[in-house]
This record gives C-alpha cells, sequence and structure tokens, in this order.
C-alpha cells in the first residue's frame, strides 16, 4: 500500500470517527447552546474564506468553511470540541477534512483530498460592551496537509476568524 493510499484511509477514519462522535453526542445531550449558529470569515495562511458554524452541543459543534480566497482552496468541514469555556473566552480544538485545489499561471491545477488539526481560543467581543453584536474573534494554531503532486501543502499555520452568532 503506497504512503498516499495510507494517509487517505487514516484521514477517512478520522472523519468517520468525528461524525460517530457528533452523532452519538447529540443522541445522548440534546441541550443546544444559547447562540446555536454563526456566519463569518475565517482566515489561515495561504487559504481564507466563509465560514458557518452549527453548536450540536455544550462540547461540540460542527464547522464548514469555503475557502475560495488565496493561493490554496479549501472546502472543508470541521469538528470542534471545546476544551474549555469561560464567560469570556472558549478554548478548543478540531479537526477537518476536505478538498483542497491550487493552481497558477503555469500549471493547470490539482484537487487533493486534505486533512487538518488544531487549537484555538475565541473571545466574545460582547465581554467589552454589552452593547456590541454578538461578534467572536477567534485565534489558532493547526496544521493542514494536502498531498499535491507539484505544490507543497503541509504545514503548520496560524488562522484568525470573526463569527457573527445568531
Amino acid at each position: 500500500m503506497s504512503l498516499k493510499n495510507n494517509k487517505l484511509i487514516q484521514a477517512t477514519s478520522v472523519v468517520l470517527l468525528s461524525a460517530a462522535c457528533f452523532t452519538s453526542s447529540h443522541a445522548a445531550d440534546s441541550k443546544i447552546t444559547k447562540d446555536k449558529f454563526a456566519f463569518g470569515y475565517q482566515y489561515t495562511v495561504e487559504s481564507s474564506g466563509f465560514s458557518g458554524r452549527m453548536e450540536i452541543s455544550d462540547k461540540l459543534s460542527a464547522q464548514a468553511i469555503v475557502g475560495v480566497f488565496g493561493d490554496v482552496s479549501n472546502y472543508t468541514l470541521r469538528g470542534r470540541y471545546h476544551l474549555a469555556t469561560d464567560q469570556k473566552w472558549d478554548a478548543y480544538a478540531y479537526v477537518s477534512a476536505g478538498l483542497y485545489t491550487w493552481e497558477d499561471d503555469d500549471f493547470a491545477g490539482e484537487n487533493e483530498f486534505g486533512v487538518g488539526a488544531g487549537i484555538g481560543m475565541e473571545y466574545d467581543w460582547q465581554n467589552l460592551d454589552a452593547g456590541f453584536p454578538p461578534i467572536t474573534w477567534s485565534f489558532e494554531l493547526d496544521m493542514n496537509t494536502a498531498e499535491f503532486d507539484n505544490y507543497d501543502y503541509s504545514k503548520f499555520a496560524i488562522g484568525i476568524g470573526a463569527h457573527y452568532r445568531f
């Protein structure tokens, strides 16, 4: 079995395990947090775009990212596990999987399955002033990889995001 196939099997296992965790958690704890949805913008070095998030329980949320801006485009799903929550901030870890693409003027481009993982911290702007809109700001450290033949996209990166909760 090639290294590429082995990584694909590992990534698929992570996605299936994450889906199983979401399903079992939702069945066991159907309590939804106050702001169930969030929509905003997610930026990671070399790729950024729009993001939608849904709180599944007090500990789990799902996030979809359509990163169409930057050198690399990505269409990914994330599973976020809330490690610690305070009135002002939320620490979380996540795993992600999705389609990554890239192209330039001299090359037609490539599409590859990619995976990632990271940790982050999210801060609620309403802690500064109760009159502010329900917006959060997040800071992340992550590792993403996609096995392109002609482009190196396996790296640690810093990400930021801003989301409006509703």
